[in-house]
């Protein structure tokens, strides 16, 4: 099972970006991604929105907008909203990278690219999807968040500095 590896889900998905890289050949040069529990929010035709964001050359990435509706204790729901890069260009020098055993993102690849002077122009879309992953029954819920749990304690202990780790934990 992939979550149980070292650096997770992120070796993964840093396992696919490098093969698609490799073999890409130049033909496209956009890398898009997206978790199976998420979805395009109303009545997006997300071919059509992605590839209009393609044609814009001044960009380096794309920040999408996620509403993430769940259930509280109480039987009200919630619709927080989160916002991630989930759209970049692909990179010959193999600069971006995912990070996080869990919620990987980018964010730790872009930092170091900025600390090495390279100020990569990251845009907010219009797009939302809906992360339909908090819905869960309630047991199944209970279960997700445990294994998030071990596996935030296990990021924190090799990289006590990750703050987005322990706010992912201080939010469980």
């Amino acid at each position: 099972e992939p979550l149980t590896k070292d650096g997770g889900l992120a070796e993964c998905r840093n396992c696919a970006v490098d093969f698609f890289q490799k073999t890409n050949n130049g033909s496209i040069s956009w890398i898009y991604f997206w978790d199976p529990d998420e979805q395009p929010h109303g009545n997006t035709e997300i071919g059509s929105a992605l590839r209009g964001l393609s044609e814009l050359n001044d960009t380096y990435g794309f920040m999408f907008k996620y509403l993430n509706p769940t259930t509280t204790t109480d039987g009200q729901t919630s619709v927080p909203m989160s916002e991630r890069i989930s759209m970049f260009r692909t990179d010959p020098k193999g600069r971006l990278r995912f990070s996080g055993r869990i919620h990987e993102t980018l964010d730790e690849s872009i930092k170091k690219m900025m600390g090495m002077g390279v100020h990569p122009n990251i845009k907010q879309t219009e797009v939302v999807f809906v992360n339909m992953g908090l819905r869960r029954d309630p047991e199944k819920m209970r279960h997700k968040l445990s294994k998030y749990q071990g596996l935030l304690v296990e990021e924190l202990e090799s990289n006590p500095m990750s703050s987005a780790s322990w706010l992912a934990l201080g939010l469980q």
